[in-house]
């Protein structure tokens, strides 16, 4: 199953689930009682506007770097949610799930989630909305109540850098949906990731990789060289850096 960006290979449904979760909510009700309840939903509402508002506020290229998914009535958000996705207008050669993982080096976990999903008997690709092809890609970030406003500012500023370095990549760069199901070339077989990239860029542009590559041109096979190679060089840097300051 196909879930927050990623593939299982399995899932389990279980009916027979501990207590303890309903007689910790109930001294959760007896401590805080409706008034700490509603003070507690007030500041997660806080939290998320200045996420939503942060967000609202990133650009690129005179453009909306998102478009905000959250339900509103009259402006404000029903939950402390923040729901969008990377602007379709900037053509960008990433989406919402690369994001995900990028912003995951800094420490944040924030789901991803590709707008289709694989039926359960035909297991043929499907959109989930009408209005929005099955191919795009949206995130979420649950705001809970231990989040305050330090710590969302570090949040916003993951973010903000996390695009930087995907915006760095982008003209070289193979985002997940294509992946997926975006390439012009046939779809990239998901064993390439193991045994592709540690071949020599040479072979691997001169299309003597075919056998793992199958139909995908040769100058494709160059851009995922690059990508890779990118991200190793960065992630060499960290190291380097962190070692440095033990």
């Amino acid at each position: 199953m196909t879930y927050l960006g990623g593939h299982g290979d399995s899932y389990t449904l279980n009916f027979s689930r501990p207590a303890a979760g309903v007689y910790v909510q109930l001294y959760q009700f007896l401590r805080l009682g409706k008034v700490g309840y509603s003070t507690m939903i007030q500041h997660q509402l806080k939290v998320s506007d200045m996420l939503r508002e942060r967000l609202k506020k990133m650009t690129y290229k005179g453009k909306p770097r998102f478009v905000m998914m959250d339900a509103t009535v009259q402006g404000c958000a029903c939950l402390p949610v923040v729901a969008a996705r990377l602007n379709p207008e900037l053509n960008l050669q990433y989406d919402d799930i690369d994001l995900q993982h990028a912003i995951a080096e800094h420490q944040w976990y924030v789901s991803g989630y590709a707008l289709s999903f694989n039926h359960p008997l035909t297991e043929e690709r499907q959109p989930l909305f009408t209005d929005i092809p099955g191919d795009k890609t949206m995130f979420r970030v649950v705001v809970k109540a231990n989040i305050n406003d330090e710590m969302i500012s570090h949040l916003a500023g993951a973010i903000e850098d996390s695009l930087s370095f995907l915006d760095k990549m982008n003209s070289m760069f193979i985002s997940s949906a294509i992946v997926r199901n975006k390439s012009a070339h046939g779809n990239i077989p998901f064993a390439v990731s193991e045994e592709f990239f540690h071949r020599p860029k040479e072979e691997i542009e001169s299309g003597k990789f075919g056998e793992i590559l199958g139909d995908v041109a040769p100058e494709v096979a160059g851009m995922c060289f690059n990508a890779v190679a990118a991200l190793k060089n960065k992630i060499k840097k960290d190291i380097v850096g962190l070692s440095s300051t033990c």
